[in-house]
């Protein structure tokens, strides 16, 4: 997930004004997994209306 993360992040804070340039270390030894996010948020991406575009 982070990959995917620093990307969405990365478009988002480059259209900002002040900002020059947009870099991140993503370190490949973190051991995520859904168990780690709040139980709302893992419920809110169950949900088969997450994904819809806008």
């Amino acid at each position: 997930m982070a990959p995917r993360f620093a990307i969405e992040a990365k478009a988002k804070l480059e259209q900002l004004p002040e900002v020059a340039e947009v870099k991140f270390d993503i370190c490949p030894k973190i051991d995520w997994d859904p168990s780690h996010m709040k139980k709302a948020f893992r419920e809110k991406l169950a949900r088969p209306d997450f994904m819809k575009p806008f």
